[in-house]
């Protein structure tokens, strides 16, 4: 006979083991994700988190800006002191050969001593031959003792370090024309000087400023063949993209940024700002 008491007790174990093999065949319970409204209170404060970024970008953008001024107006302090001291020598140098020619400029003017004719006496004879007048030509002093105008020496060509530092103090002041005429004369005539290349580079910033943006992708091209590797080559590459978007000329423009990104390995704070600027402009393909 079974025990009543044993036999629930079976009953209720087998309910409690068979809980979890019922749980596993019910379909899992889905909740329903939240539904986000956008309104335009969210939206304008995501947009003054973005201008927040923004902000703190052009903040620290300007500060490295200021901070190169700061070192390149040393570099022009030392530029302009090196001019000094060669206008200078040049002074000195040309000095000594002005005074011989203000010496032989004013020659002295021959003093004409007019004698008194002496008496005549019974031993001259009656009528005695007259004096000849005296002439202009006679009155004049000897071919040789003319004065004699020697042009003045030409003045030797400034060196390249002089013209680099007229022609960033010309820029400083926004004279941008004579600025290139300075950078011109080192490109053209000092082009094996090591001012060279840094004259192509500031001659395409020149341009590029005076919105001639052929003749300044010209520059910055030049300055690409003369020093490929050289540290205003992503300046370079950047100002060429610049220069490319001005002429509505794209294509260029992306392949200009492709190579300033595949061979600028390592650029300053300053230049990555300006090429991410540029690159923010228009989209590439």
């Amino acid at each position: 006979m079974v025990n009543p008491k044993a036999a629930s007790t079976w009953l209720v174990l087998t309910a409690l083991m068979a809980q979890p093999v019922v749980a596993q065949t019910r379909p899992p319970v889905t909740v329903p994700a939240p539904t986000i409204v956008e309104t335009p209170a969210s939206r304008a404060l995501i947009r003054v988190d973005e201008l927040e970024v923004e902000f703190r970008a052009l903040t620290n953008r300007l500060e490295l800006i200021e901070a190169e001024l700061a070192t390149q107006k040393e570099a022009n302090a030392r530029l302009a002191r090196l001019f000094d001291e060669s206008q200078a020598r040049l002074a000195a140098a040309s000095s000594p050969s002005e005074a011989p020619a203000d010496a032989t400029a004013n020659p002295p003017t021959p003093t004409v001593t007019t004698e008194t004719s002496p008496t005549p006496t019974d031993a001259q004879p009656a009528n005695p031959t007259p004096t000849p007048p005296v002439t202009a030509e006679q009155t004049q002093p000897p071919a040789a003792t003319q004065a004699v105008t020697t042009p003045p020496p030409a003045e030797p060509p400034k060196p390249a370090p002089v013209l680099l530092a007229e022609a960033r103090l010309h820029i400083q002041r926004g004279e941008f024309q004579n600025a290139e005429l300075k950078l011109n004369e080192i490109v053209e005539n000092q082009a094996d000087s090591p001012e060279s290349p840094e004259a192509l580079w500031l001659l395409g910033e020149t341009r590029f400023v005076q919105q001639a943006y052929a003749p300044a992708a010209q520059a910055y091209v030049a300055y690409l063949g003369k020093a490929p590797n050289g540290p205003r080559m992503p300046n370079a590459y950047i100002g060429l993209a610049s220069a490319f978007r001005e002429l509505g000329d794209n294509r260029q423009r992306c392949l200009a940024l492709a190579e300033y990104t595949r061979r600028a390995v390592n650029p300053t704070s300053v230049q990555r700002a300006r090429a991410d600027a540029e690159i923010a402009r228009a989209t590439c393909p």
